[in-house]
């Protein structure tokens, strides 16, 4: 039969977001669910959300629960959104898709300023292994790669998407968040009873990059959502 890639490139719409979904899933039936006992619990963060969330709204049950730490369900407000959407449409129509869209210097690596962890200590070992091997690290996004993060995150928020949602979520948000448009997530949770938002004080975008106060509030929030998954099978 067909992969589950095969598959969805037959159909309709395909998008790069909803093939990592497919990835997702075929990774959790042929690597985990041969390998681990049940219960299966899911933890993503920034833009692994958007995958996740495509995944579970087709109704997926594999995973009991999952927690996505500030996940990029979009990541501009609503008018720079619909303006960059154009933008990445008509580069990617007139064969830009693999272009860099334009960028200034790399600020993540001085720690005042930076979107990332209020933690020196932590900012520094992230400043290190990007030091360490430059190749390894994200480079500035393509107008293709903007373009189908725009489109994936509008399709998640056309009514009726999580209809099929049967996997309680909780989107945790980083208080302090520049990196993406986390006012959105209470829009994402606003759609479904299954999806609930949690804030995290005083957090940028890297919450488990975070300082130890910080951590402690995140990890807290993860360890009592899943509490339940865990109580049932002892």
């Amino acid at each position: 039969g067909l992969s589950d890639r095969e598959s969805l490139q037959k159909t309709k719409w395909k998008n790069y977001f909803q093939m990592i979904a497919e990835d997702l899933r075929h990774f959790a039936e042929h690597q985990v669910k041969p390998r681990f006992e049940d219960p299966t619990i899911l933890l993503t963060h920034s833009m692994g959300g958007l995958p996740a969330l495509i995944l579970l709204a087709s109704g997926y049950q594999r995973f009991e629960r999952a927690v996505l730490c500030a996940p990029m369900t979009r990541i501009f407000p609503p008018a720079a959104n619909a303006a960059l959407g154009v933008v990445g449409a008509l580069t990617t129509s007139v064969g830009l898709s693999k272009t860099p869209v334009a960028q200034g210097e790399d600020d993540s690596m001085a720690f005042e300023g930076n979107k990332f962890t209020s933690d020196p200590a932590r900012h520094e070992r992230f400043r290190q292994l990007k030091l360490a091997e430059p190749k390894a690290t994200n480079g500035a996004p393509t107008y293709g790669w903007l373009n189908e993060a725009i489109k994936s995150g509008n399709e998640i928020h056309r009514p009726g998407y999580f209809d099929g949602l049967r996997t309680p979520v909780r989107i945790i948000t980083a208080e302090n968040e520049t990196q993406i448009n986390a006012a959105d997530h209470r829009v994402i949770a606003a759609n479904s009873d299954l999806i609930e938002n949690v804030i995290i004080p005083g957090a940028l975008h890297e919450i488990m990059m975070e300082r130890d106060d910080i951590q402690a509030l995140y990890w807290k929030a993860v360890d009592e959502f899943f509490a339940p998954v865990f109580a049932a099978k002892s």
